[in-house]
């Protein structure tokens, strides 16, 4: 089970990696996109209508996949009040309950993202002229790397049987 433990950390590993570029990449064309629209709107006079649009594009795939990288660092929203107070199998208990939880919400994300996706793939985003599922495709993308991180953290606690030692350990 350390071996699989170890080939998933490393999986996530590069995994994270890609998701923190994306995320990276998102912020700053957010940032060029709006700088854009403000420079048109006060020097030029004239607002590039794109600006908006592609600023709330990547203000949801920067959510998205901030949500996702924010549950490999365990920096999601919970109360650690009760997994801190545990110890030993009670904790790794508590600890593979709370992932099996986050699976089954990431289940939910991955499959209602994927109808939606299928339901809206003929209509495009006006103002881009690319497909709404553009726009779609963050969800499914964010559940996927939520169930691998919450795999990887459920695997962990039951190698080391109390969990990783710090919050943001997950190395073996």
């Amino acid at each position: 089970m350390l071996n699989v433990a170890s080939i998933v950390t490393r999986v996530a590993d590069v995994v994270a990696t890609v998701a923190r570029w994306v995320i990276g990449l998102c912020l700053f064309a957010l940032l060029a996109a709006v700088a854009t629209q403000i420079f048109g709107r006060h020097v030029l006079h004239s607002t590039p209508s794109w600006t908006e649009v592609f600023a709330s594009l990547m203000m949801t795939w920067l959510s998205f996949i901030g949500a996702a990288y924010a549950v490999r660092l365990d920096e999601n929203m919970a109360i650690a009040v009760i997994p801190e107070a545990l110890s030993g199998w009670a904790r790794t208990i508590l600890l593979v309950i709370i992932g099996i939880v986050g699976m089954i919400f990431g289940y939910l994300l991955l499959d209602a993202s994927i109808e939606q996706l299928s339901l809206l793939g003929s209509s495009t985003i006006i103002g881009l002229g690319i497909s709404t599922q553009w726009l779609y495709l963050s969800a499914p993308i964010a559940a996927g790397l939520m169930l691998l991180f919450l795999a990887e953290r459920m695997l962990l606690a039951l190698v080391t049987r109390d969990g990783p030692a710090t919050k943001n350990e997950v190395s073996l």
